[in-house]
């Protein structure tokens, strides 16, 4: 068709049925009859923008800007523009196109919105916020805006600010539920738990039902649980289970509600069913361990361990000599209770691994001194005073493992020994400690005092103890 209004409509028609190249090539033929004609410009833009063809649609939406800079099409251009630079890493040009669309049009938050994320990226941030205050400031009329908006000031730890920008995109959207749960996401970060509690509620109600509604119910159960309203959590991992009966992590966080609403039994359970349901990976890790954590406390040693052995199996890689360092760090934990001797081949599994973290093997080590000295030959206190040598270089200044240092010491009879762990407990007794490790510090230091026949100030570390 000649008609240029035709060959718009046409392009539109097949740009929505998703025939991209044939509406690029509509709008080009009709670009040809009318050449100053910057509607079939502009969204031949769009057409090419959806197609990758980012050179095309920059030249397009340039013949846009050239023909007519001062128009709606021309501010949507820029805009247009801004992102492609963004994208492609030019940052320079996308902070001068997006500037050039927020002097065309200051009301419209959007472009505001971006030059703000592009000023984050060059590491602009007090120019970033003076674009994001703007942006909160002007107008618009698409809530996901200033939802955008919220999660850029919480990177730059303005919460306050990212409340305003939740506010104002349900002010704008009403039935907005992804603002509705970010601003109960912020509220919890901020410690306002009612308010979480409210807003999660919002959202289920203005949701119809489906995994969205599930999902705020699971953060609805999360935040009655910290408010230790465990029958309230449970409940509310019920509906949503009602909703979503695979989602595995609403097992995870009703089986806790339940046990600590006093319910363990049905909490293992819940976790059973989750386990015969075919959970893997990370949901069935944090569910094990939460299985055995309950076994635990109930003093079912050899069950809790059992998990952790399943755990290992099922995390084992052929050619691998652990797995997972937690997996072997909570085993260990539970054979020390139990006194078994496979204790120490988990925990120097995790001393030794190098996926381990800082306070993973610091831990490790910290038990295998324990481990060792309770035997008391002078061959397990000489690997108790090895593991706990590797335990204080890793945190020297921890109070358990400058405790457990000087148990060892005070442990060999050794004179030597006896002033390094005297020294030890002077420098712990003088930091900033807790009422609890504070008298067993002084209560040791009146021990080594008095091996040392020095009595007098056995008695004072001894006083201060009791008084503590």
């Amino acid at each position: 068709p000649s008609d240029p209004a035709v060959s718009l409509l046409l392009g539109n028609i097949l740009m929505q049925d998703q025939k991209l190249d044939e509406a690029s090539e509509m709008y080009r033929d009709a670009l040809n009859d009318a050449p100053a004609d910057t509607y079939l410009a502009y969204n031949l833009g769009i057409s090419l923008i959806r197609q990758g063809k980012l050179e095309e649609a920059i030249m397009a939406f340039s013949r846009v800007i050239e023909k007519e800079p001062n128009t709606t099409l021309a501010v949507r251009s820029h805009g247009h523009l801004g992102q492609i630079y963004f994208s492609k890493g030019n940052l320079e040009m996308a902070a001068d196109h997006l500037r050039q669309a927020v002097a065309l049009a200051p009301a419209e938050a959007r472009y505001h919105y971006n030059l703000g994320i592009v000023y984050l990226r060059m590491n602009r941030q007090r120019e970033a916020i003076q674009s994001f205050q703007s942006a909160l400031d002007a107008g618009g009329d698409d809530s996901r805006v200033f939802r955008g908006l919220a999660r850029a000031f919480q990177q730059l730890e303005q919460p306050g600010m990212a409340e305003k920008a939740l506010r104002k995109a349900l002010l704008i959207n009403p039935q907005d539920t992804e603002s509705m749960l970010d601003l109960g996401d912020l509220q919890t970060s901020q410690g306002d738990l009612l308010s979480a509690v409210d807003s999660y509620r919002a959202a289920v109600q203005m949701s119809p039902g489906n995994a969205t509604t599930a999902d705020a119910l699971d953060r609805l159960g999360r935040v009655y649980a910290r408010l230790e309203r465990y029958e309230d959590a449970t409940q509310a991992y019920y509906q949503a289970l009602k909703i979503d009966p695979q989602k595995s992590e609403l097992y995870l966080g009703l089986g806790q509600a339940l046990e600590r609403a006093g319910k363990p039994e049905e909490a293992i359970n819940i976790w059973k069913k989750a386990i015969q349901m075919g959970v893997s990976g990370e949901d069935e890790k944090q569910i094990r361990f939460a299985l055995a954590r309950v076994y635990e406390d109930k003093g079912a040693f050899e069950l809790a361990v059992r998990e952790y052995q399943i755990l290992r199996e099922r995390l084992a890689v052929p050619g691998t000599p652990d797995v997972d360092p937690e997996v072997h760090l909570r085993m260990g934990r539970v054979m020390l209770r139990t006194g078994s001797d496979s204790a120490a081949a988990e925990l120097e599994k995790v001393a030794s691994s190098p996926r381990a973290k800082a306070d993973q093997r610091k831990e490790a080590y910290l038990l295998l001194s324990r481990l060792y000295s309770k035997k008391g030959d002078p061959s397990s206190l000489e690997k108790a005073r090895s593991a706990i040598y590797q335990a204080a270089r890793i945190d020297p200044q921890d109070p358990s493992v400058n405790l457990a240092r000087a148990r060892i010491l005070l442990a060999t009879e050794s004179p030597v020994d006896r002033e390094k762990a005297i020294e030890v407990l002077m420098a712990l007794t003088a930091s900033d400690l807790d009422t609890r490790t504070a008298a067993q510090a002084h209560n040791l230091l009146g021990i080594a005092y008095y091996r040392n026949s020095e009595y007098k100030r056995a008695m004072n570390a001894f006083d201060t103890a009791v008084q503590l």
